[in-house]
């Protein structure tokens, strides 16, 4: 995100909520969420995102 454009960034966004509603999970609401670098379990660095939905999700993550 850091070398990218405001439209990239703009597009980037509008395709994940695209997927989101492509899988029917905007109804009941889906959950974002973001991994980057080495304390995210990384072994090849790079900028990625997982959907979840269907199903209660739960409390968010807290560190213990």
């Amino acid at each position: 995100s850091k070398n990218a454009s405001k439209d990239e960034i703009y597009g980037f966004f509008r395709a994940v909520g695209q997927v989101a509603e492509d899988h029917d999970l905007v109804g009941n609401g889906y959950r974002i969420l973001a991994n980057h670098g080495i304390n995210a379990g990384q072994e090849v660095p790079h900028f990625h995102i997982h959907i979840f939905g269907k199903q209660p999700l739960g409390p968010m993550i807290s560190k213990t």
